[in-house]
């Protein structure tokens, strides 16, 4: 009966260590994975899957696409998540017109950066710096910078006065402005980005960067 009693005892005791085991894989699973999913975002867009790393330093978060071009690997930091910026119209055929045009004028109206806090010229970086032809280009396309009116700055620094009526067929043209909605659209053949307020013009710009990576 003693004997009959210690292996019952073993038995219960083999039993819980064994819960606990398994509570403990469960738990270190959970967490691990929550760690994960707080720190990557999977993406499936046109261009495939898309792994983005969300990177918080110093309060400031980031959202890092990473892409594959002409086998190298690059990663383009934008402030947004593409969840963020999902509800953003964008028309679709914006891609074949961009692409067919061997240079690019981004333009703006002179103010625009003093009624957005500087948010315009951030906006532009965002995508202009994958449609250019800098280290980082995918499209390797010729981008400027324009305004749409002559200014004493524009004539000192050289900046060339630019509206949708200059698109040729070798010259596109992106207009960004303030409005009542936050979208991207095309009138004739003007790629038109307009938002609300200089945060959503920063949102309208990465959507247009996602675009052009592929993940919308």
């Amino acid at each position: 009966m003693k004997e009959l009693i210690e292996k019952y005892r073993v038995a219960i005791v083999l039993i819980i260590i064994l819960i606990l085991t398994v509570g403990g894989i469960v738990t270190l699973y959970y967490f691990n994975n929550k760690k994960i999913s707080e720190q990557v975002i999977i993406w499936n867009g046109p261009g495939g899957e898309y792994k983005i790393d969300i990177v918080n330093k110093n309060g400031f978060k980031t959202y890092t696409t990473y892409v594959d071009i002409r086998g190298q690997r690059y990663g383009y930091p934008l402030r947004h998540s593409p969840y963020d910026v999902e509800n953003i119209s964008i028309q679709n055929n914006i891609l074949p017109i961009l692409l067919s045009k061997q240079g690019i004028y981004i333009t703006r109206d002179s103010d625009l950066g003093t009624k957005t806090n500087q948010s315009a010229s951030i906006s532009s970086m965002e995508f202009g710096e994958i449609l250019g032809s800098g280290q980082f280009g995918i499209y390797k396309k010729g981008v400027k910078s324009a305004f749409t009116n002559q200014t004493k700055e524009s004539i000192d620094y050289k900046i060339p006065t630019i509206t949708c009526s200059n698109i040729t067929k070798n010259i596109g043209v992106i207009y960004m402005k303030l409005s009542k909605e936050n979208k991207i659209y095309i009138n004739n053949e003007c790629i038109i980005l307009e938002a609300t307020d200089g945060d959503n013009l920063i949102k309208v710009g990465e959507k247009l960067a996602y675009k052009l990576l592929g993940v919308f």
